[in-house]
């Protein structure tokens, strides 16, 4: 896929989230500005809460700002009463491996995605 084409996606799947009931987005703010955000989708009935997209602006990666986005997100899910967490990442993506490996996430089940580029 095209990295604007990409970009241009993911923005329109982000906006779609904000009027859909059960989605909540943490945003992370410096002076002001929004330079990352977290995205999850609440099962109140399975008292789960499934981390389905987030990121932070390039500028701001490299200062630990991921890992304080999610500690205080996740904190403020289980403070609203979910009890299971849930999330994926690409195995390529080793600060979101360390982010989760620090927080005490389990491997549940892991799944290979190939792309062909044409």
């Amino acid at each position: 896929i095209d990295p604007e084409k990409a970009k241009q996606r993911n923005c329109k799947r982000v906006e779609s989230s904000f009027s859909k009931s059960g989605h909540v987005i943490y945003c992370l703010r410096v002076k002001q500005k929004i330079v990352g955000f977290l995205q999850f989708v609440l099962d109140e009935k399975r008292k789960e809460a499934v981390f389905t997209n987030g990121a932070i602006h390039p500028d701001y990666q490299g200062y630990s700002l991921g890992a304080i986005l999610y500690s205080k997100s996740f904190s403020e899910v289980f403070s609203l009463g979910y009890e299971v967490i849930k999330s994926g990442y690409s195995f390529q993506n080793k600060a979101m491996a360390n982010i989760f490996s620090s927080m005490n996430f389990v491997l549940s089940r892991s799944e290979i995605h190939l792309r062909k580029y044409l």
